[in-house]
């Protein structure tokens, strides 16, 4: 019941901002391996733990797009949500460019939260949205704005780690990137 509510904020938040649709990845602004809580967005809105995948909600539709590795999980976490399952990797599971350009209008605007795309992504997203008549729009976090007990940015400090984990020592690393 608790992603239901959220669905239903997050409609009413891209009403108001006249927003067809909503793309909340699984990343973070670092595009992390590991996530901190506090950018842990894809989750918050589907209650997907899975470390891969997408969320898109519209107006009246939601879908998930995940790898293989995480099909039974999403389907488990998802059940009664209203968010539909999409198998990224089998032949018949729209991109979910595609699926938006068949779900929604010319003209309509689909946003995302420009500090978890590269800015290389925005620009592909963008282009590939212009395909169906979209616009990429990045000027609303509306899930910052429903995630009110979002945990705090990590406060631990950075380490080094050592070589033996790295492989080569962090001035060899900095060496080869000047070089």
């Amino acid at each position: 019941m608790m992603i239901q509510e959220r669905l239903k904020d997050l409609r009413n938040l891209m009403a108001h901002q006249e927003i067809a649709a909503v793309i909340v990845p699984g990343t973070d602004p670092h595009a992390s391996e590991y996530i901190a809580e506090h950018w842990q967005e894809r989750q918050f809105i589907s209650g997907f733990t899975g470390s891969a995948g997408t969320a898109v909600v519209t107006s009246d539709k939601a879908g998930l797009w995940t790898d293989s590795r995480y099909f039974l999980q999403a389907e488990v976490q998802l059940a009664g949500t209203g968010i539909t399952l999409f198998k990224e990797g089998v032949m018949t599971t729209p991109s979910i460019v595609t699926w938006l350009g068949s779900v929604l209008k010319h003209g309509d605007q689909v946003a995302v939260n420009p500090a978890m795309f590269s800015i290389n992504g925005l620009k592909r997203l963008k282009d590939d949205l212009a395909v169906y008549g979209l616009t990429l729009n990045i000027n609303y976090n509306f899930i910052a704005q429903l995630w009110k007990n979002r945990p705090a940015l990590p406060t631990q400090p950075i380490f080094e780690l050592t070589t033996n984990y790295s492989g080569r020592t962090s001035a060899d690393k900095l060496s080869a990137v000047r070089q």
